[in-house]
This record gives C-alpha cells, structure tokens and sequence, in this order.
C-alpha cells in the first residue's frame, strides 16, 4: 500500500466484492436499536415507512453547505454502489492526493459506516459528524461513537473527533453567503469513552435481523427518546382492545410516579 502522510495504512476488508449481502447493521440501525429492540426489529422486517421529505431537504441542503465549507474532496455522497463506494474510500485514505472525503463507507463486523467528512491531518484525520440541529445532545455522543470505532477498526488512526451543527447566532444576510452558519464541536474524549460499548451495541442487535418475532417490549417513555417512533401506530394495533389508554406512554409524568404505578398494579 501507498504510505500516508499522516503515518497510517488503511485495511478495509479483505473481500473486495461487497454487496449488501455483506453487512447487516449500520449506524441507524444501531441507533434505532438503542431506542428500543422492537423498533430495530421492524426496520428489519417490515416496509419502511415514509419519512418526511421536508426533514430530509433540510438534512441535504445543511451537508451541501457543510461540503461547501471544507472545500474539494472525494464526494461520495451520491455513491450507492457500497463495494465501489468502500473500495474509492480505501483508495483515497492510502493515497497522498486525497485530503477531504465526503461520505467515506467502512465495514467492520457486519456494521456498514458512512463518514459525513474526514480531512487529513498531519498527525492523522479527521471526522466529522454533521447534525443539522442547534447544539450538542447527549445521543449524539454514541452515535458518533459507532463512527468511529468503525473506521478505527478498519486501521485509520482518527487524530480528533467533532460534532459539527447549525450556529443558532447566524444570520443569513442573503448572496448565498453562508460563513459562520457551521459551528464545531470538539468531542473526541467523550467519544473514545464510548467507543468500548459499541462491539457490545452489535453483539446483542446483530440477531434481531434473524428472529421471526418481534421482541415483547410495551410503550412508553422510549417511543419518543430520544427521536419520535415511526412504528407508534404499529405498536398500538397490536395493543388489546381496550377504551382505557396506559398512563405509561403520557409524557411529563416523571419515572418514580410511574415505578410506583407499576408496583401498586402488580401488588393488587
């Protein structure tokens, strides 16, 4: 392999024929997983349901400003082709011509990756993690973490993590003129510490994909933490028929009311 400057080889896989037969997890179904196990198993078993395409214009149209913001790269974005899109990824880290990536792919344990942006550093790369929200929140620290124990995985020595987001002080003053909308957050310790759950993260999910049945798991608090459930009427129908709804699934009703519910119901 072509040696970087920043020190590092990269080995991806050693089977460069990868279809989508070739990994079964990815970073959404992970995080779908850590949700709730029910909802990772529908994503697996069940049609998608729709998103809305006014989320998704929003999430597209912040990832062209952020590709806009750090300039010429490798842009794979628009790549669907995972064995081509992982095979130029690989190319790129081992060559010297590269030092921006877009939409980097990496595969380890079945756990397909895509890298929003990696730049190279003297000392390593960089990867960076687009959110087209406001601020740091605590969900984005796993979520980054399967990232980059992923692609650590795959041999790329990761110098610095960050989390990048939309700075809520801008104001945009027209000309397509977007400087300062981005704003950056450095979030490397807070990731390394995470990163040791992750292996455990694929272990237990990874069987979902094969059980026939989906877990028993009742509502509740977790059809809306952290993100809103996409299966909620789902879950419903297969609830008994019943005019009386759980106090279970109300929100703002705090944890220690509910426990004491829950107790009282099974002592009578």
């Amino acid at each position: 392999m072509t040696s970087l400057r920043s020190g590092v080889k990269l080995t991806l896989m050693k089977n460069t024929s990868l279809n989508s037969k070739d990994y079964t997890l990815t970073k959404t179904k992970i995080t779908s997983g850590l949700q709730c196990h029910k909802k990772l198993w529908f994503d697996f078993h069940v049609d998608p349901i729709k998103k809305d395409n006014f989320v998704f214009h929003v999430g597209n149209r912040f990832g062209e400003i952020v590709r806009r913001n750090y300039g010429e790269g490798l842009d794979l974005s628009d790549n669907f082709d995972i064995r081509d899109a992982v095979d130029q990824t690989k190319k790129a880290i081992n060559s010297d011509n590269t030092n921006v990536i877009y939409e980097g792919a990496f595969i380890y344990l079945d756990t397909l990756v895509r890298t929003d942006v990696l730049i190279r550093r003297k000392i390593g790369w960089e990867l960076l993690e687009a959110k087209s929200s406001t601020k740091l929140k605590d969900e984005h620290i796993p979520d980054v973490a399967i990232q980059s124990f992923i692609v650590k995985s795959c041999g790329v020595n990761l110098s610095s993590i960050k989390l990048i987001h939309i700075n809520k002080e801008f104001t945009y003053k027209g000309d397509k003129n977007y400087n300062n909308l981005i704003k950056e957050n450095e979030i490397t310790d807070e990731v390394i510490l995470k990163e040791k759950e992750v292996i455990n993260y694929i272990k237990k999910l990874k069987p979902l994909a094969d059980k026939n049945s989906s877990p028993n798991i009742s509502m509740g608090e977790h059809c809306n933490k952290p993100y809103s459930c996409d299966y909620q009427d789902r879950c419903k129908s297969l609830l008994p028929k019943s005019n009386i709804t759980s106090y279970e699934i109300l929100p703002y009703i705090k944890k220690d009311k509910k426990s004491n519910k829950i107790h009282e119901r099974k002592r009578y």
